[in-house]
């Protein structure tokens, strides 16, 4: 793990507690045994680093997601949701990763977040995202802008970058860089599984 990462993990795992212990302090309360930081901890590393979408910084804590009911048939265990600003638009990321019970659960989601988009209609573009096998790309139109998403799996966890809001005249650049942030990802999960 280089560096920067663990300097990252160190910095959301800090603030994370900090934020955690201000509201328990502020409540006259004390957070549950096993909290969530502790039970997604592992997965901070399997969201993207500084510096994989180029453009785009973390405004805050990556979100931890210790229960989700229409993800438990597939043995979910927990996840987390990393929000991104752009540093030049209203564009929003989300690098969001679900650890599974088994391969074949994070493949049933993975698929299930292309079906939902498909749902969607016809207007859903797919795109192929190299190097990364079995994976899925796709635009979705809203209007004026549209989403750019990509998915994929390594092993027992899914993965799925996002950007919303994003213009016509910026589609293409922002979709590059989303790949080459997937494939980074992709890489990175690889050495960890």
């Amino acid at each position: 793990m280089c560096a920067r990462h663990s300097v990252k993990i160190a910095l959301v795992v800090v603030v994370c507690l900090a934020a955690l212990s201000a509201v328990a302090g502020a409540a006259g309360t004390r957070s549950p045994e096993p909290d969530a930081t502790s039970a997604t901890a592992p997965l901070y590393t399997r969201v993207l680093s500084l510096d994989d979408l180029k453009g785009f910084w973390s405004v805050t804590c990556p979100v931890a997601v210790t229960s989700a009911a229409q993800l438990e048939r597939d043995g979910f265990m927990n996840g987390l949701r990393e929000p991104l600003r752009s540093t030049g638009s209203a564009v929003q990321a989300w690098s969001i990763v679900a650890q599974f019970t088994s391969p074949a659960g994070a493949r049933r989601e993975s698929s299930a977040e292309l079906g939902q988009a498909r749902l969607l209609g016809a207007a859903v573009a797919r795109f192929d995202v190299p190097l990364i096998p079995n994976s899925h790309g796709y635009s979705v139109p809203s209007g004026r802008t549209s989403r750019i998403a990509i998915g994929f799996t390594e092993g027992r966890f899914q993965y799925l970058l996002e950007i919303g809001g994003v213009g016509a005249s910026d589609a293409a650049a922002l979709r590059a860089r989303l790949t080459a942030a997937a494939v980074a990802l992709y890489h990175r999960s690889q050495t960890q599984s």
